[in-house]
């Protein structure tokens, strides 16, 4: 066939939201399939009849709409010249918007036939798969943790250098207190302290007691 005429986005018109989610799927659609996927886009609003109809005409559902989707997708730039190239004549810079109903079926039918006429197709090379921009995003993920992964290894084998090598002067330390000058201060001052506890120890057991003079003097007497 060469090509897409339009894609055609369906939605029931009796609940229909502007909400964040009906955004995203658009979004995703122009991330597939270019940004000439608006120039293709027609949309049509179904169960739109009797009062309902009454109600949507009057509220200007449908102006409505397309202004919110120029203003959210910024429209006025990205169809400028829609329906240049091939295909016959050219179409306005806004997205068309049907109403479907039991009372209007064959309208709707005849607007969508007219807007495809307007219409270029759709040439399928501009086509992207999401899984292409999933598979790029999965290398990129795993390339990022094998990284993560080798910083993380090169940090903990260097913080296990530097405390070994913290251990190491320590115990050099230990092992010789000289070079610690408060440690070799307070080592001299014990062995002054003990030696002068143990003379002192030494003198009072050969000191004589008070007994032992008093038998002396009276051997003397």
């Amino acid at each position: 066939c060469g090509g897409v005429n339009a894609f055609i986005l369906v939605r029931n018109g009796t609940n229909y939201r502007f909400d964040g989610n009906f955004q995203r799927m658009l979004e995703q659609y122009e991330q597939f399939f270019s940004p000439r996927f608006w120039h293709h886009l027609i949309i049509v609003l179904t169960r739109i009849e009797g009062k309902e109809k009454q109600r949507f005409v009057q509220k200007r559902k449908a102006q409505e709409l397309q202004q919110n989707l120029q203003k959210t997708f910024a429209l006025q730039q990205k169809l400028k010249g829609k329906g240049k190239g091939k295909g016959k004549g050219s179409a306005a810079a806004e997205i068309p918007v049907f109403v479907c109903g039991t009372d209007c079926y064959a309208d709707c039918v005849s607007r969508i036939k007219h807007a495809l006429h307007k219409r270029s197709k759709f040439e399928c090379q501009d086509l992207t798969s999401p899984i292409d921009e999933f598979r790029e995003e999965l290398r990129l993920l795993m390339e990022s943790m094998d990284d993560f992964g080798s910083n993380l290894i090169e940090d903990a084998e260097e913080n296990i250098t530097r405390i070994d090598l913290e251990m190491a002067k320590i115990d050099r330390k230990m092992h010789n207190p000289s070079q610690i000058p408060l440690l070799k201060s307070a080592v001299k001052s014990v062995n002054k302290s003990m030696v002068k506890s143990l003379h002192g120890a030494i003198q009072n057991y050969y000191k004589p007691s008070d007994e032992d003079n008093e038998q002396e003097h009276m051997e003397h007497e």
